[in-house]
This record gives C-alpha cells, structure tokens and sequence, in this order.
C-alpha cells in the first residue's frame, strides 16, 4: 500500500510560507514523534511505521474515532509449538490509518490503535489471519499451535486370542497409528503434548463391513516417550465401555452423526436414525477427557444461497454441539431442537466493496460469541490466497485494505468465496472476553471443550476442489 500524504496531514503544497510560531510547533511535533519510536525499540519491540490508507477512507476521521492506546500482539505458528519472530502485523484503524510492525524474537508486537481496529498477520504469501473490532489496551494472541517433533518407539504387547483384530496407538501425545499384532517400531513423527509424561494406550478394534468398533485397550501411564528403551504394556486387557446415545425433538432430517473422542486422539463415530434416534457407540475405558460432538446437518428444505464461483449443490452446513463427557457415563441424552440455532443460508463477498455479507433462514437472529470467515481468493489457483477472519457477529462487515506487502494489489480486487464458522459457549460472555481465547475457541479441540463444558458450532462449508488439497 502507497503511503499518500505526509505525516502532518494533507502535505504542504501551494501552503503560504510559515511562520516562526509555526515551524517552532513542526520540530516539537517530530521530536515527539522520534522519541516515541526510540522509546518502542527500547522496550524491545520492531519500531512500527505508521501510514494512512493507500485510498480515500469513508471512515471517521481520528478525532471521531474516540479513545487511542495500546495493543499488544503474540504470534504463535498455526501447527507447531513455536512463536513466529519478524512477522508482518498491521494495525488499521477504523478510518484506514495503518501502522506496519515486526515480530521481535519473542513473538511480540504492539502498536497505538484507535476503537475498533483490526490487526492482520501475515503468515505467509497465502495465509492472512485478521481479528475485528480491537480495543485499546488488548493483548491479542494469533495462533495456537503446539505439535512438536517426536522420535521413533518401540511398542511390545500380548496380543488377544481373535486372530482378525486389529491394533492402533493412541496417547496423549499422538494418536490412530497402525500397530502389528505384538508391537514393533512406530515413528511417532509429531507429538501433541508432553514427550517425557505420556499416557500411552493400545486398542484392539473389530471390523466388520468396513466399520471398526473398539474391543478392548492396555494402558500405560506417566511414559517417557524420549527414553531409548521398547515401551512394555501391562497384559491386562479391558474391555471397551458401550455409551447409549438417544436424541430426543430431531428436526427434517435422515440422521444424527454422533463423535465421541478423547484427549488421547482416538475418534468413533456412529449414527442415529428414525425413528428411534438412538445409538451405541464402543469407546476405549482408557481415554481421558472425552467429548461427545452432535452433528446435525441442514435440513433439505434449507433454501441455500451460494457466493461465486460456487452452486447451492457446493455448500455443506451443519451444526455442532460439543460437550464434556465424564468418563463414568454410560448414557448421553440430548434435546435436538432445544439447542439448534437458525442456519445461515448465504455468505457472499463482493470485491468492488470488499463487504462480507452473511443472511441466516428467513433473516433469523443468530447471537454467537465469534465468526470465523475463511475468505478464499481466485477460482482455479490450488495456491491461491486465504484470509481467515475474526469477527464478534454474523453482521456485514468490509474485509481491511491491507497493504501490498500482505497481498498483491490485485487479489482484494478478486472474486472470493467464503466459508464460516460461528462458536458460541456459555463459559465465554462478550467479545472483549472473547477475543483474547479466539484461537482456543477456534481449535475446537478436546482441551477447549473440557475448558468451556459446552461448545455450539456452526459450518458453512464449500467443496471446490482447487482449495482443498
């Protein structure tokens, strides 16, 4: 982005000689401004660059703006447990004003924003994450990754007497790798959570017709997964625990998907069906943390409206509802109606204005606590750019004017289309307590749930299939 105009405002051209009051006035002002910057570098932190937009703003100027003051910005990497140092950050303020940081080594940047700025990391040439309506005084967290890298090791165990079973590895580290009947070497390649004090369990599965459904597990507690010696599972088989799922009120639909997962990555799912809408799902007695997701997908007299390139045939949306599973629950009953929310039916951008503009069935109110908006830009480019933004409502809003080290000039102008997904949980009240816990919320993980009891999630979801790899 072009930085037009100087820093006092408008430039000096065709302006009358000034006086001596009036040059005495412009030094302070730019030694202000200098001993502010040296006084960022001091305190650790990349010296912003602030500039104004690169085109006319419609937007208050800053004395309408309201009240200015500090954000702080920590950039963690979206996969591995690490910070992202010399990051470009931009702050925009509401009227297009834009000041450009970096990354110190720690991850950190901060600069002065106005009321409801937005603040956008550039990950990579193809990866933008953006979060909305920015307060003074925030201190905002990008990204949540935590997988680190994991060694090879050697698991030895008895194997049951049924010839037909199959073995898989799960731990609180890693999880679902295939095992030979006995053990053996297993690269673990990543690891989710701690090296040298895992939870380790194997679960001996039966297939039939393609569906596999936990039999019994061994556990192994308090593992060191760093030591250079075969891991030895107790031979002390337990069988799996049978959850009795029922739904009570289904709406127009065919079935109920039912997930129950764990801490320790093992995943089963089965499905619910008129007219008893009830289920059983096998989950290992080892788990730890469990959560049990509800899947409800649109009914088929959903009236969809789809943004280009897309058709209504394209999008996929379901509703999830998440909850904490005590480990001694032998049932789960849930109200179906009683917790789903109006569907969303269109999400559209249009690049002339850059607005995101988001319509539920007939215009319903939809009250969450965040919307994630997974912009993607281009029709048949499999690398084309993706912006993910953060936003407190379903409300319209227009995708910020990033500079052009962020985003080739031409991509803003590009047809986009758009997925989205909207959380909301009763452990989490108001976007200013919302913002901080973005990215945990996002996660959808097991941890999350765990964290905040109860989880609702919407998906607005497109199939073209150049952006799905």
């Amino acid at each position: 982005m072009d930085a037009r105009g100087s820093m006092y405002g408008g430039g000096m051209a065709g302006a009358s000689t000034p006086t001596v009051q009036q040059i005495a006035t412009l030094v302070a002002s730019v030694s202000i401004s200098a001993l502010l910057a040296s006084v960022t570098t001091a305190c650790g932190g990349s010296s912003p660059i602030t500039q104004p937009d690169a085109t006319p703003s419609d937007g208050p100027s800053h004395d309408a703006i309201g009240r200015r003051g500090s954000v702080s910005v920590t950039v963690n990497d979206l996969t591995a447990l690490a910070v992202m140092a010399n990051a470009l950050v931009a702050f925009i303020d509401p009227d297009g004003t834009t000041t450009i940081a970096h990354t110190n080594a720690s991850g950190h940047a901060s600069a002065l924003v106005a009321e409801g700025a937005s603040v956008t990391v550039k990950y990579s040439d193809r990866d933008l994450q953006t979060i909305l309506d920015v307060q003074p005084g925030d201190d905002l967290v990008f990204g949540a990754g935590h997988s680190i890298p994991a060694p090879t090791v050697t698991i030895s165990f008895t194997p049951l007497a049924e010839p037909t079973l199959d073995y898989f590895l799960f731990s609180s580290c890693t999880g679902g790798i295939p095992l030979p009947a006995g053990g053996g070497p297993i690269d673990l390649v990543h690891c989710d959570g701690s090296l040298t004090d895992a939870d380790v369990y194997v679960l001996a599965t039966r297939r039939v017709a393609d569906v596999s459904t936990a039999v019994a597990s061994l556990l192994q507690q308090h593992v060191d997964l760093t030591a250079d010696k075969p891991i030895m599972m107790p031979d002390a088989w337990v069988p799996a625990d049978s959850l009795e799922v029922s739904y009570t009120n289904p709406i127009d639909i065919d079935e109920i998907i039912t997930e129950v997962d764990d801490r320790d990555h093992f995943a089963a799912s089965q499905s619910a069906t008129k007219p008893t809408w009830t289920t059983t799902v096998a989950i290992p007695s080892t788990g730890s943390d469990r959560r049990l997701r509800t899947i409800v997908s649109a009914p088929r007299s959903l009236s969809l409206s789809s943004s280009s390139p897309r058709t209504s045939a394209d999008v996929d949306i379901a509703q999830i509802l998440d909850d904490h599973l005590d480990l001694t629950a032998a049932t789960y009953t849930a109200d179906v109606m009683a917790r789903l929310r109006p569907w969303l039916s269109s999400i559209t951008y249009d690049p002339a204005t850059r607005m995101v503009s988001t319509t539920t069935e007939a215009n319903a109110a939809l009250d969450v606590d965040a919307v994630q908006y997974q912009l993607y830009f281009g029709t048949d480019v499999p690398d084309a750019p993706r912006w993910s933004i953060y936003a407190p409502t379903i409300a319209s809003f227009v995708v910020p004017a990033v500079p052009d080290s962020f985003f080739a000039g031409a991509t803003i102008g590009m047809a986009a289309s758009v997925d989205a997904a909207v959380y909301e949980t009763p452990a989490l009240v108001g976007w200013d307590v919302v913002r901080p816990k973005l990215y945990t919320l996002a996660s959808e993980s097991v941890d999350a749930v765990a964290n905040f009891g109860t989880l609702y999630v919407q998906r607005y979801t497109g199939f073209h299939p150049a952006w799905r790899n």
